[in-house]
């Protein structure tokens, strides 16, 4: 099955005149998102949340899976991390397996590291509000 960031990628993809007019590819993803939830009901996915992440950063979602030490994959693999513990019913165990092949101990810490630099740091803040209405349509973790 594919994730709402797939089809509305599809979507946005093929009808160029999106674009032409102004429309831009978070706003057909907000509503693909809106209409999935609206009329499937779907949970969001651990893949939806990589996309979306991914996305905003601007990083292949393949990285989430290597072996590194570089910021910018690392903090994105937390918060990833983060989102999909917060935003979804999987145990630490499945979302670390999906996320980078890592085990429970690391979302766990991933999670806390999230939430630490969230306390001290605003613009890190401002990217998680950011991810977060892009994931839900809303901002009821980071108030």
């Amino acid at each position: 099955m594919k994730t709402d960031f797939e089809i509305a990628k599809e979507i946005f993809d093929e009808y160029p005149e999106f674009e032409e007019n102004g429309i831009c590819f978070e706003d057909v993803h907000e509503y693909v998102k809106w209409w999935l939830k609206n009329n499937i009901g779907e949970e969001i996915s651990i893949d939806c949340i990589k996309n979306v992440v991914c996305y905003y950063f601007n990083i292949d979602i393949e990285k989430l899976d290597i072996i590194t030490k570089k910021k910018e994959i690392v903090q994105s693999r937390q918060i990833a991390m983060f989102f999909s513990r917060r935003l979804t019913k999987y145990s630490l165990a499945r979302i670390g397996e999906n996320i980078g092949g890592k085990d429970h101990a690391t979302v766990k810490w991933a999670c806390t590291t999230v939430s630490n630099i969230s306390d001290v740091d605003i613009n890190y803040r401002k990217d998680l509000k950011n991810i977060e209405y892009k994931l839900t349509g809303k901002n009821e973790i980071f108030v």
